[in-house]
């Protein structure tokens, strides 16, 4: 096996540009060695490339957005790594153009059909790390009476979606169904739990206006009278996440609550 640990990044980067634009094709033996060199030190490398390389100009916005898009499927969890080593403080004085960045390249990681399960939750998280500055905004302008503190759970997103998909299972959400001819060119994807890109494209038709703000009312009624607090909190979690944080045809808890009413109608042909 090959071992870049030795080369600096700063050569490899150098190289890159002298073989640009062929250097973007797949396989190419440079772009290995970067990935190789980000997955051994990510936290310094995208360190060095954000705040130090970038800042050259050697390649264009456009050329390093390509660059980390080509990467991005063998390296989410660099990027993910780099995200969470940030403290609340460095995230909100992160550049604009660097969250950006990061936010490309890890929904373009997303698109990618290699990526496990597993790697996307990862990969949402780190999204929403990204994006939830700014939120508390937000909550002024909804009417609610909560019986918690919501910046406590703003604060802790990624701590309150574990599982909050699994909400959609709860008779208080059993009204929102999708008929059969519907969800049918997406079954298998539903009961694999698993969308691929047409079919994420397929839940963001479906889920058009009128049925988001039926789920975000049912979400909200949810909230203000569920008796179990951890539930509610969790319930809000989606709420300030849903086409917020995460697209619609993306969130767990829309895929499940999908997902429920294909299994209802499969159990019911057995019957």
């Amino acid at each position: 096996m090959c071992q870049y640990r030795s080369v600096p990044i700063s050569q490899i980067m150098d190289n890159i540009i002298s073989q640009r634009p062929e250097v973007f094709n797949k396989g190419n033996m440079l772009l290995e060695r970067l990935k190789a060199r980000i997955r051994q030190a990510p936290v310094t490398s995208l360190e060095y490339l954000f705040y130090q390389y970038r800042v050259t100009d050697k390649l264009t916005d456009q050329e390093l957005t390509n660059l980390f898009h080509s990467i991005a499927p063998e390296c989410y969890l660099s990027y993910v790594m780099f995200i969470n080593s940030l403290c609340p403080g460095k995230l909100m004085l992160l550049e604009t153009q660097v969250k950006n960045l990061l936010v490309s390249s890890l929904e373009s990681a997303l698109e990618n059909c290699s990526v496990p399960l597993t790697g996307q939750n990862r990969i949402m998280q780190a999204l929403v790390r990204l994006r939830q500055t700014g939120l508390p905004e937000e909550i002024q302008n909804l009417n609610l009476t909560l019986t918690f503190d919501p910046c406590e759970v703003i604060n802790n997103l990624d701590y309150y979606l574990q599982d909050a998909d699994t909400l959609a299972d709860l008779p208080e959400f059993a009204e929102i169904y999708f008929p059969p001819e519907k969800i049918h060119p997406i079954a298998l994807q539903l009961e694999n739990y698993r969308l691929n890109p047409f079919g994420k494209k397929y839940i963001a038709h479906l889920i058009d206006t009128k049925v988001q703000e039926t789920i975000k009312k049912t979400l909200e009624h949810f909230i203000e009278n569920f008796p179990v607090k951890q539930c509610t909190k969790q319930a809000f979690a989606v709420l300030m996440t849903l086409g917020r944080l995460i697209p619609w045809e993306k969130h767990p808890f829309i895929l499940r609550l999908v997902a429920n009413s294909y299994w209802e109608q499969k159990v019911l042909s057995y019957i």
